[in-house]
């Protein structure tokens, strides 16, 4: 359910705003599509509204927009139910503005008998902290009895990060009746969901360079010593040094080596790698898509959602 402030109503000390909403038609071969801006303003032009703008078609949403640094939302429904429509653009709000809603707009869409259905929304504006979930419900109203089924995705979401999900993803309107000459309406509860930051970079071990330089300096210390002996000694004594010498050259790689893998056995253990940095904050447009038929009777239809992602 939307929760709306009407224009002049304190809240919070907030500014009071004002919606003005105009829609504009165009009529295609089945479907009308129509046009809807909202402007929200406030008591004067020292700054502009921020945040969302549903348009409201009954008691459900037909879509929604964000505004623009002058404070316009625009949303086209390129396929508008059958029928006079009274829309109406509700102004969500922001830190400084009240929220607001505009007069009803009319609009009379036409169809040419051809089945079909649209899509709308419970709450077309959402709000949440990264690392929960946002839930509003999708309705598939059908249109001259229209009963197939239709697929339902989504698109305008950072997937690596905001998974949607549909209970059920595909869904099929119900028969004619007296009541709902047209078919029956049915709904899927669309839940998005997103991801909190997890995990961190640990810092180096302060102590990790003195120990490799304790590690390359032991066997070369060693390999030093030995070639003093060397210089000291007779032929024998030399010879004798010289094996001694190449001792402590094996010796000196196989400490190296030693401690390559050591050095790599460390860093995997005190530098894993870098956690999930979270679904980012900031505003989203969703874009609901349903599907149904193939090739030629494809058809499908599209319902906008907001979605505000905060911190956590």
């Amino acid at each position: 359910m939307l929760s709306v402030g009407l224009a002049g109503a304190q809240q919070a000390g907030r500014t009071p705003s004002r919606v003005e909403l105009s829609a504009s038609t165009i009529e295609g071969s089945a479907r009308t599509q129509a046009t809807f801006t909202a402007r929200v303003a406030g008591p004067d032009s020292s700054s502009v509204p921020t945040g969302s703008v549903s348009f409201i078609s009954g008691e459900r949403s037909i879509g929604a927009a964000f505004l623009d640094g002058e404070g316009r939302a625009t949303y086209t429904a390129t396929a508008l139910p059958a029928g006079e429509q009274s829309v109406t653009a509700v102004y969500e709000g922001d830190s400084s503005y009240e929220a607001a809603k505009s007069a009803p707009a009319a609009v009379n869409s036409m169809t040419s008998g051809v089945p079909g259905f649209t899509l709308s929304t419970s709450a077309s504006s959402l709000s949440v902290a990264a690392g929960g979930t946002a839930s509003t419900v999708i309705t598939a109203t059908p249109e001259n009895g229209f009963n197939q089924a239709v697929s339902l995705s989504c698109s305008g979401i950072p997937y690596a990060s905001v998974t949607c999900v549909f209970s059920p993803a595909q869904v099929t309107p119900g028969p004619q009746t007296a009541s709902a000459p047209n078919g029956t309406a049915v709904v899927s509860t669309l839940s998005i969901v997103t991801s909190a930051p997890s995990g961190a970079m640990l810092r180096q071990d302060p102590r990790s360079g003195g120990e490799i330089a304790y590690g390359l300096a032991v066997p070369g210390i060693l390999a030093l010593f030995g070639l003093g002996l060397a210089r000291k000694r007779s032929w024998f004594g030399k010879a004798a040094g010289a094996v001694r010498m190449a001792a402590l050259l094996c010796l000196l790689l196989a400490g190296g080596m030693g401690l390559s893998s050591c050095s790599q056995r460390y860093s995997y253990f005190h530098r894993p790698p870098q956690g999930n940095p979270g679904t980012p904050t900031g505003a989203y447009t969703v874009v609901v898509s349903g599907i149904t038929g193939t090739g030629s009777s494809l058809s499908t239809a599209t319902v906008q959602l907001t979605l505000t992602v905060t911190g956590s």
